[in-house]
Order: structure tokens, then sequence, then C-alpha cells
């Protein structure tokens, strides 16, 4: 409990902090690269399955191996949201398929303003699994229970 109680106060010291606009866009700017990086990543990778899938005939299939049940292993974004989406769902059984246990795990976390949140956070869920990055930059939360 007091562990707890130190990290409370380390939440709330954290609120406290003001971000001036040059740090502001300088996050911003370091996200951007990092988005850049991973597409390119991605689209390397992408290239690279469907140039196998063209040498190989159609024995090795892109879409199957980023769905997670291909020939050649992978983690992409798809096979780790499924792999995260039964493990929820896996909990929910062991838990007797109750929702209402299931939500009440749920907590505020400091951020955007969200609706009926009196301190102003965003409403963690116990069925939050993944974040998608969205073809225009934004950011998407997935659950496992939609």
């Amino acid at each position: 409990e007091e562990v707890v109680q130190n990290l409370v106060q380390e939440v709330e010291a954290a609120r406290k902090v003001v971000v001036n606009e040059s740090q502001l866009k300088s996050v911003r700017r370091n996200i951007e690269k990092m988005t850049k990086f991973w597409r390119k990543r991605r689209r390397i990778c992408t290239e690279f399955l469907n140039t196998m899938e063209d040498c190989t005939e159609g024995t090795i299939s892109a879409k199957k191996c980023l769905a997670g049940s291909g020939q050649i292993e992978i983690e992409s974004d798809d096979a780790v949201m499924k792999q995260a989406k039964a493990l929820y769902a896996n909990k929910r059984k062991m838990s007797g398929g109750n929702s209402a246990s299931m939500n009440k795990r749920r907590k505020v976390v400091g951020g955007a303003k969200s609706s009926g949140n009196k301190n102003g956070g965003v409403d963690a869920s116990a069925s939050f699994v993944a974040v998608l990055l969205g073809p225009n930059g934004s950011i998407q939360r997935v659950h496992a229970d939609c």
C-alpha cells in the first residue's frame, strides 16, 4: 500500500509539470520522425513479403504471414492485436465471463479530457489491448471487446 501511495504522489507531481511550446514542438517532431521510420520499415517488409509471394508462386502468402498464420512468423500489428484479444477472451472466461468484474479495474489516467471524468483524464479500460496508427497519423485505441 505504501508503494501505491508513492506512485500516486509521483503521478500527481508529473501532472503539475508545465511544458513550454518548444518542448511540445520537439516531442511532436520526434513522434513524426519515428512514425516516418516505422512506415518506411513496414513498407519495406511488406514489399519483401510480396516479392516472396511472387517468387514462390503463392506458396508463401503475404496475407497469411501478416495475419500471423503463415509460413514466415512475423509480429505484425494485426497478429499482436489478435493475440492480445485472444488473451483477453481467455481472461474473461477464467473470471466467469462477467463484464462487471472486468470493468472494476477501470482507472483514470491523465491526458485528454473524457466525458464524465472529474479529473480530466482518459478512462483506462481493462479491455484496452493496442494502439493503431491511422493513415493520417491519428492514434486509435483498440479494445478487445469491440
